[in-house]
């Protein structure tokens, strides 16, 4: 039969050794974590997209994502337009930041990735969200403002100072009803 100081001391032992080891993460916590990281990455990649944003893209822009893995099969058309893209992230940054610039808000889309890399930041700092709800939601009425002020600044300028890059779809959008709603003067007051 051991001694009863015996087992009291190996009992103390293994809880030193329990106590003294890193307690490891939780599996959810580590997937927030990897989520969160991957969120900031894709962040920097759209970053990186838009800013090597051409117009001269446009035209390798023109495709269906479905067409991408053309490339792959040696379609002459599709490596003719990988070939010719300028944007840093080759054929897919031209398509992505094509699509994001035109067919939303225009350059305040610049937001998004700043947004994206703020909730990754906050998912990996574990950090409360409702203070970045607040800041989110400010950086999205500001980008809608600038998209539609620019919109406006295109329908009295007949489109011919602004790109349509500078509004996007939906700053068009916004300003075309207030322009006929309150017509060009009243759009550009409000």
């Amino acid at each position: 039969m051991p001694q009863p100081n015996r087992v009291q001391s190996e009992l103390n032992k293994s809880r030193r050794t329990a106590a003294s080891m890193p307690k490891r993460e939780k599996p959810s916590a580590r997937k927030s974590s990897i989520l969160a990281i991957l969120t900031m990455a894709l962040a920097v990649l759209i970053f990186l997209a838009l800013v090597s944003y051409e117009a001269s893209d446009e035209a390798n822009a023109d495709m269906r994502v479905t067409d991408l893995y053309k490339v792959f099969t040696g379609d002459p058309l599709v490596r003719a337009k990988a070939d010719t893209a300028h944007n840093w992230l080759g054929l897919v940054g031209s398509m992505l930041s094509e699509f994001l610039i035109k067919s939303t808000i225009g350059y305040s889309i610049f937001s998004l990735p700043i947004l994206m890399i703020l909730f990754g930041w906050y998912a990996l700092r574990k950090k409360d969200y409702r203070r970045l709800f607040v800041i989110a939601n400010y950086i999205l009425i500001f980008a809608f403002l600038i998209s539609a002020s620019c919109g406006m600044l295109r329908i009295i300028s007949g489109g011919s100072w602004l790109g349509m890059e500078w509004s996007g779809v939906v700053g068009d959008f916004l300003s075309l009803t207030l322009s006929q709603l309150l017509g060009k003067i009243g759009g550009a007051i409000l």
